[in-house]
């Protein structure tokens, strides 16, 4: 079983190789769902692939947001580099992502991250079908949920996290961010709205606020499983927390036994509160009500006051220049009062610069804290890991077979499929004068050698195919060596200027002929028993008279997530049949909400001849998106929504099926959870803004009020 860490920064990667992960996820300059993380410039990106061959390890790229249709000539580019890289994945949410890579560049293999919210068997047999290799399945199952997908469909690679930050929405459903502040999740740029504090009828708290995922004594059950790979949340954390993380979970994997001392290390780097997530199948008690942020470790308990100073029994090892954190009570939740140790001394009155675990220590604390108070350990000085510079490493340089035919006149140089399948191939010839050496030359391997070595050049030599036209035999023909380098130095700073200029495919929209209709308000598809939920969440609890419906049409949109996709596919089936026996004149047509969604709809078009649009959650955000929706359904969409989160989409291009913005005044989820919310349907406030949490069984909507 894999094991892949973050990597924000050129740092984290090298110290997540040096401490046993076997692999690296890492974003570019744009269009990765870390935006902030400092992420890699191409030119870092080849020295990383340069020491990822070095040391047998691999690297996928996360192109893991939505793209905008201005966007697509910088997303070739960036697949351009991709493919030049011979990256071991890429990462992607964006379904028009997926059209452009199996299209033009097949030899990059497709990650669906899990942005795409797969939790079902029917959308990894989707994903499949599309070319995926793997799938980052949802934070939300079970091992019982993820061994019954995976034995369902063995044919895909499984991705799973076992380490870090969770998030209170499935990932690619959450709205907050981009809907209350302009900062959607589905470009990077989460604004962490969860991890704020919100008040209701219980007082004010971080109701939304995950612990962290500790998945340590799930590893061994995974690797039965025949789990590709095991993830590690953290491209926005430190370089020290991906090695300490990489070499604790690398441990576990090779040895089944959790290191007690790494595990310090890493809570002390990095930690919130932390829970098995929903592995273990917990739906709830897995928020952090009171505090949401880093806690670190026990450091120890406060025991009493000597005038300035307070003594402190510590339960771990204290060092001058160590972070220390107390919690104050306010309001209701725990404010941190965080300090750096200036100065400690013992009891008896002696300075010292260290204390262990077990001692009692004076230190300095900057408020009043009574005995008994709590003191965490948040970060520790010796655990500072110098910066790694990327300039120290050798840059990877893509190797090229060339065909070289030498004449009496000239050397043929010639190279195809330098980069891509389909790339553009580079071909020349340039003079020589040939003369007859009075010793042997051997002259294709003088010119072996002297290409073997390209200097700057974003290409090298892999295979030389030799062909000799000329009047002399190989071993006697001679060209100075000065010629055959400045040959070299043409010949790769031509394949360089071919590269450097893109290249970008020309892109042909598909042109299909489709009906334009009226499209409905979104609001008005809504079905009317369970408002404000749009969308049928259990097809067994409404009737025909509870769904949308106009002259010619009922509307069933389906719940964005669905656990027990038979049942409910059982269930909607029933539904249709009432709708037709009611209402036979009218049409069924189903919203489509989530890729796990288009077998079942492709069933039901051959069994029941209903009609489809595309839904809100489907995430047409450019042309080729619109595109590979279309493809993969078995009809066309009667209509379709475009990208809810952005309100100036280009209506006005050529769409393959008819296409609408999303009205203003319509009110998604912010949040679709599977942590079911304490206490139920629940009004919340944070300052001048109103919310509104309503359960359905086993999931918690979250809405602006």
């Amino acid at each position: 079983m894999e094991l892949l860490a973050p990597a924000g920064n050129f740092s984290s990667a090298v110290y997540a190789f040096s401490h046993g992960a076997d692999a690296v996820y890492a974003g570019m300059s744009r269009l990765s769902a870390r935006e902030a993380a400092d992420n890699f410039s191409f030119t870092d990106l080849r020295r990383l692939k340069k020491l990822a061959l070095q040391r047998s390890k691999r690297i996928y790229i996360t192109l893991n947001t939505l793209v905008t249709e201005h966007e697509i000539p910088m997303l070739l580019e960036m697949l351009e580099q991709c493919a030049y890289l011979k990256v071991d994945g890429v990462i992607i949410q964006d379904l028009g992502v997926c059209r452009l890579i199996r299209t033009r560049f097949p030899s990059l293999p497709l990650h669906a991250s899990t942005q795409l919210a797969v939790h079902s068997v029917d959308g990894v047999r989707q994903l499949t079908d599309l070319g995926f290799s793997r799938v980052v399945l949802s934070r939300e199952l079970s091992i019982e949920e993820i061994s019954s997908i995976m034995s369902e469909e063995p044919g895909i690679e499984y991705e799973v996290f076992v380490h870090g930050a969770l998030c209170c929405s499935f990932s690619g459903l959450c709205l907050a961010s981009g809907r209350l502040l302009g900062r959607s999740g589905n470009r990077g740029m989460c604004a962490q709205v969860c991890r704020t504090w919100f008040s209701g009828s219980r007082g004010r708290g971080y109701y939304f606020s995950m612990k962290d995922l500790h998945g340590a004594k799930y590893i061994t059950a995974l690797k039965r499983l025949g789990t590709a790979s095991c993830k590690i949340e953290g491209r926005m954390k430190r370089p020290e927390y991906v090695g300490t993380a990489s070499e604790y979970y690398r441990r576990i994997i090779d040895s089944e036994i959790p290191d007690k001392d790494l595990e310090q290390q890493l809570r002390t780097i990095f930690s919130r509160p932390s829970c098995d997530g929903w592995l273990g199948g917990e739906k709830s008690s897995l928020t952090s009500i009171r505090y949401p942020s880093h806690m670190g470790i026990e450091a120890g308990k406060v025991t009493g006051i000597q005038g300035s100073w307070t003594e402190l029994h510590a339960s771990a090892d204290i060092a001058l220049r160590d972070g220390l954190m107390l919690l104050q009570d306010r309001q209701g939740l725990q404010v941190p009062e965080k300090f750096s140790v200036s100065a400690l001394k013992l009891p008896s009155g002696r300075i010292v610069s260290s204390a262990a675990a077990g001692q009692k220590v004076l230190l300095k604390v900057p408020v009043p804290a009574e005995a008994g108070t709590t003191v965490y350990k948040i970060s520790d000085h010796a655990l500072h890991w110098p910066a790694v510079q990327p300039d120290s490493y050798a840059p990877y340089r893509r190797p090229v077979h060339i065909r070289a035919v030498l004449t009496d006149t000239e050397l043929q140089l010639s190279s195809y499929d330098i980069w891509r399948p389909g790339a553009p191939g580079q071909k020349a010839s340039f003079p020589v004068t040939l003369q007859q050496s009075e010793k042997p030359f051997y002259i294709a391997e003088k010119v072996r050698q002297v290409f073997s070595s390209s200097g700057e050049s974003l290409f090298t030599l892999d295979e030389l195919s030799w062909e000799n036209r000329c009047s002399l035999d190989d071993s006697r023909v001679f060209i100075p060596p000065s010629r055959l380098k400045q040959i070299r130095r043409q010949w790769y700073a031509s394949l360089d200027s071919l590269f450097s200029k893109g290249n970008v495919p020309v892109l042909e929209h598909v042109s299909t002929k489709r009906r334009d209709i009226p499209i409905p308000l979104r609001g008005s598809l809504n079905p009317i028993k369970h408002h404000p939920v749009p969308f049928v969440t259990d097809p067994l609890q409404y009737c025909p008279g509870d769904l949308a419906s106009d002259e010619s049409r009922i509307y069933i949109p389906l719940n964005p997530v669905i656990f027990s996709p038979r049942e409910y596919e059982v269930s909607l089936k029933e539904l249709i049949r009432q709708c037709a026996d009611e209402f036979p004149e009218k049409q069924v047509v189903l919203g489509i909400n989530n890729i796990g969604h288009i077998p079942m709809a492709n069933r039901l078009v051959r069994e029941f001849s209903v009609s489809i649009w595309a839904d809100i959650y489907l995430y047409a955000a450019h042309l080729q998106a619109a595109q590979q929706i279309t493809e993969i359904l078995e009809v066309p969409p009667l209509f379709g929504y475009l990208w809810l989160e952005q309100s100036n989409m280009p209506i006005d291009l050529p769409w393959p099926y008819p296409a609408a913005q999303v009205e203003g005044d319509f009110n998604p989820p912010l949040f679709i959870s599977r942590t079911v919310f304490p206490g139920g349907d629940a009004r919340l406030h944070q300052g001048s803004r109103r919310f509104a949490v309503k359960v359905l069984g086993e999931f918690s909507y979250v809405f602006s009020d």
